[in-house]
């Protein structure tokens, strides 16, 4: 029993440390890199010898955006994955198969209301609509300034901070992370480059990267937690 209390008592701990970290990180961030960072990406982006990469990082960003936001495929397939896995039976809930994919779908549905409810409680709105295939070097500027935030008054289709992709996609590869750890390295670099096409098509600032990751991956070690109690 004080063993177990332990373990849980560890497990929020390293929580804490990490939202708080997350927190210290995109503070520095918001007040010292985010602005520096869109101004550098938008005078980057308007030299012709930078197009190709601009393109390609833009090309990865749309194949996200494709399945995240286009109807929220990965949405709907996690609510119907996790209705599978409630009413299966009972013998088989427990094996490695249905555990995983109980794990998969609850972690992207919690990414996806947690992300809706963050981007409308910071209120960090773009400037205006993504325009799929275009560079967005002044998407995230207004008058080579940073956006700060609207308590408050967000909306869940227009609001930067914290990144949904980032969100989304690390809680996917948290998952994958878990049952695949052989293949880490490739889980971490999909994870890079994910953040990279963010960061360097100005759709997202640095900060809403740091804590749409931290989101990702803190709520699928909480659905972990949740499963091995």
């Amino acid at each position: 029993m004080n063993e177990n209390k332990k373990t849980i008592t560890n497990f929020y701990l390293k929580i804490f440390i990490g939202l708080l970290l997350c927190l210290i990180f995109a503070t520095i961030s918001y007040n010292y890199f985010d602005q520096r960072i869109a101004i550098l990406v938008s005078e980057f982006a308007k030299g012709s010898s930078s197009a190709h990469f601009f393109g390609w990082l833009s090309g990865y960003k749309n194949l996200i955006n494709l399945a995240i936001k286009s109807d929220n495929y990965i949405y709907y397939l996690a609510l119907i994955l996790l209705a599978i896995c409630f009413f299966v039976p009972r013998r088989l809930k427990f094996s490695a198969f249905f555990q995983g994919a109980t794990l998969f779908s609850l972690a992207i549905v919690l990414a996806y209301a947690f992300k809706d409810a963050l981007k409308v409680f910071f209120g960090r709105c773009c400037v205006g609509p993504a325009k799929a295939g275009v560079l967005f070097a002044n998407h995230i500027l207004v008058n080579n300034k940073a956006i700060g935030f609207n308590f408050f008054h967000g909306k869940v289709q227009s609001s930067l901070f914290p990144s949904g992709h980032m969100a989304i996609t690390c809680a996917l590869l948290s998952v994958l992370w878990i049952y695949f750890p052989r293949l880490k390295i490739l889980w971490f670099l999909l994870g890079l480059v994910t953040a990279l096409s963010l960061l360097l098509t100005n759709n997202h600032y640095l900060s809403d990267i740091i804590s749409g990751a931290f989101l990702g991956i803190g709520l699928t070690c909480c659905c972990v937690r949740l499963f091995e109690e």
